[in-house]
């Protein structure tokens, strides 16, 4: 089923990732929306709006879903879309979990700002 969730305690958010199978962040504007990192750190696709950083950390249908902000039919089309491909929700959260690992780890930043950082002629 669907459980529809306000705001959360960080100390309980944990719990409610290890205990459920999909985010939902259907934000109309939001800079970053760290949530969608800590949830598909915990294994968890994400389906999120381009009003996020979602179109920067998820591939579509491989480690989430995203949408365009504001659009109900969107949502209703992304969750029905999960709901019905249950069997696909085990491998997109392997998928989320190896992008956050593989690329917003601070070993990873950092390597990234480092390079930026001579690319400019910096360091």
């Amino acid at each position: 089923g669907v459980k529809v969730v306000g705001s959360v305690n960080k100390k309980e958010l944990s719990t409610y990732f290890l205990n459920n199978d999909l985010l939902v962040l259907p934000s109309l504007n939001d800079a970053f929306g760290m949530v969608i990192l800590e949830a598909m750190a915990h294994g968890l696709p994400v389906i999120a709006t381009t009003a996020t950083a979602a179109p920067d950390i998820i591939n579509h249908k491989t480690n989430g879903y995203i949408i365009k902000p504001g659009c109900t039919q969107a949502i209703e089309e992304a969750v029905t879309w999960a709901l019905e491909n249950r069997h696909m929700l085990t491998y997109m959260g392997k998928n989320a979990s190896a992008t956050v690992y593989n690329n917003f780890c601070k070993a990873h930043y950092f390597g990234r700002l480092k390079q930026n950082l001579q690319s400019i002629n910096f360091m």
